[in-house]
């Protein structure tokens, strides 16, 4: 495969036509904070590729909080705490000072998304971890945005659905259907 059609994989339809059209030169480029384009968009237009992870972010997002009936607070707070396997309260401080509604670790063990995992002289002394309901959430999410497994569209598809819902369902009909590329792919954790 040429290397110009290997950066247009990325380009959505409409943009790839247009390309095709007036015969853009397509150069790949890596974002490095750089202030100043390398090229002029005259001459040519730079494709970055890899950034396609979180494109379908909305419609995950709203996926697993009505699959698990959560806040995106909750999910922020599931999200933030899942990659430290152990934490304490001193380290939940960190987001719990933005978002009030989740403050204590209480608050989370009782809805069963934490619980202790070794038991220390007092309470700020424990050391928690999330639970297998919350680090399911987070890894059914990160599924569902690698594409590894298709967002459910049914969700959105109830009695009391409204326009905005069903327009969403079929908006993820579509895109179960793509194909994933090649810089999400390599994310998945089960290889097909």
């Amino acid at each position: 495969m040429s290397k110009r059609l290997d950066l247009m994989i990325v380009l959505p339809p409409l943009a790839k036509q247009r390309v095709e059209n007036d015969k853009t030169k397509l150069v790949e480029d890596f974002y490095k904070g750089n202030s100043k384009p390398a090229y002029t968009r005259l001459q040519y237009t730079r494709i970055f590729k890899g950034y396609d992870l979180f494109e379908n972010f909305g419609f995950v997002r709203h996926a697993i909080q009505r699959k698990y009936d959560i806040t995106i607070t909750l999910l922020e707070h599931l999200l933030f705490l899942a990659p430290k396997n152990l934490f304490m309260i001193g380290d939940l401080k960190d987001i719990a000072s933005i978002r009030y509604n989740y403050k204590r670790v209480d608050t989370l063990m009782r809805m069963g998304y934490v619980s202790i995992a070794a038991k220390g002289g007092n309470k700020g002394e424990h050391l928690y971890t999330i639970t297998a309901k919350g680090r399911q959430i987070c890894q059914e999410m990160h599924e569902m945005l690698s594409g590894e497994i298709p967002i459910p569209s049914d969700i959105f598809s109830t009695k009391e659905a409204t326009k905005g819902d069903l327009l969403k369902a079929e908006i993820i009909k579509k895109l179960n259907k793509k194909e994933k590329p090649k810089t999400v792919k390599l994310l998945w954790a089960r290889r097909v």
